[in-house]
């Protein structure tokens, strides 16, 4: 037995535009998707760049620098730490 669903338009819709229905394949779980104008972007953009913006770079790149550096001084020991006498029970 077959059942037919009839689309309709919500109420207070713009006529001739209905909105579609996403799902996982199983017929949908209710979500509602269109598309979504708004100005935040540009709002974004206009933005000037700021001293706190700055203190953020330096201190991404600080870690950055400081990360390669433990890498490297990990990577030069570990092979000496390791040695059998070295007291470390590795």
């Amino acid at each position: 037995m077959e059942h037919s669903v009839e689309s309709r338009p919500k109420p207070g819709a713009e006529p001739g535009r209905e909105a579609s229905r996403a799902g996982a394949g199983d017929g949908g779980d209710g979500v509602e998707t269109g598309t979504i104008e708004t100005t935040v972007p540009a709002r974004l953009d206009r933005l000037p760049w700021a001293r706190f913006h700055w203190m953020v770079i330096a201190g991404l790149g600080t870690a950055w620098i400081l990360d390669g550096l433990e890498v490297n001084v990990v990577g030069s020991i570990s092979s000496r730490i390791s040695e059998h006498g070295a007291n470390t029970g590795l």
